[in-house]
């Protein structure tokens, strides 16, 4: 059994109460004054909930107008809630009930705008790996520098857009600045597809992914993935459903010529 828990450090500098060191008055006077003492601490962790399914392994550049937009919703999100930093925390019960040793996961950290700047990763609460990202004005991801523990540059990534925002490109290199990899996406002018292809250091084909969408790719989420080998045979099929309201309600993964496939379901308070 494990639990993974999250823990918030804010810019705000108020400090919240400990409402177990509150003492509680039957006067009604007192139980407004300790009501209004302690809301601010459960807005705050309220707000601070609403950010679980924020946690990223690796920040990516968007492909579409909806991608830009909900990033951005997300960064505002983040700034108005004063979150710096994001830490997940894992402990794991063994068969014997006995709780492990907690330990962190994941630290995500932001800039002043809300963008992801810097990620670490922890194997046994010790940093293992890091990632740092940079930004231009538009809040477009620019760079993603992968980093030893140790902060050696193990690669950079460098992406391209076009006027709207929407990724072009991208180029990998190494700590040495030798080319790894190179990408690029190629966006149909009936709006409904977009194709990633994927190159490796001598410029020779890699693999490809086909997304899908039932309307224009600015104003949905893709409704299905299709990654195709260098011979352009099908590896890896995602579809993807949607409620009424647009709103994801179950994802399936399926490995070609294996019967393993995943399949996640979605559900949302009323």
């Amino acid at each position: 059994m494990n639990v993974v828990r999250h823990r918030y450090r804010s810019r705000s500098r108020g400090r919240c109460t400990d409402v177990t060191q509150v003492r509680i008055r039957t006067k009604v006077w007192d139980i407004c004054r300790l009501v209004m003492r302690i809301l601010p601490a459960i807005v705050l962790l309220l707000v601070v909930f609403s950010f679980l399914p924020m946690v990223h392994a690796h920040e990516e550049p968007c492909r579409t107008l909806k991608e830009k937009l909900d990033k951005q919703r997300a960064r505002d999100r983040i700034v108005r809630a004063h979150i710096k930093a994001l830490t997940t925390w894992k402990k794991t019960m063994g068969p014997d009930g006995q709780w492990s040793k907690e330990g962190r996961t994941i630290r995500q950290e932001y800039d002043s705008r809300g963008n992801i700047a810097h990620i670490v990763a922890f194997r046994n609460d010790t940093l293992s790996e890091q990632a740092a990202y940079t930004y231009g004005d538009a809040g477009d991801l620019l760079t993603d520098t992968d980093l030893t523990s140790t902060g050696d540059t193990i690669q950079v990534e460098r992406y391209s857009y076009d006027s709207m925002g929407r990724v072009l490109s991208g180029r990998a290199y190494d700590g040495a600045r030798r080319l790894v990899s190179s990408f690029v996406y190629e966006y149909r002018s009936d709006r409904r597809s977009i194709t990633f292809r994927k190159f490796k250091s001598d410029g020779s084909f890699d693999y490809s992914i086909d997304f899908d969408y039932t309307k224009e790719f600015d104003i949905s989420d893709y409704a299905g993935a299709v990654k195709k080998d260098s011979s352009g045979a099908p590896v890896l099929r995602v579809a993807v459903r949607f409620d009424g309201e647009g709103r994801m309600i179950r994802k399936d993964v399926m490995q070609e010529g294996s019967r393993l496939s995943f399949s996640y379901e979605y559900q949302y308070a009323p």
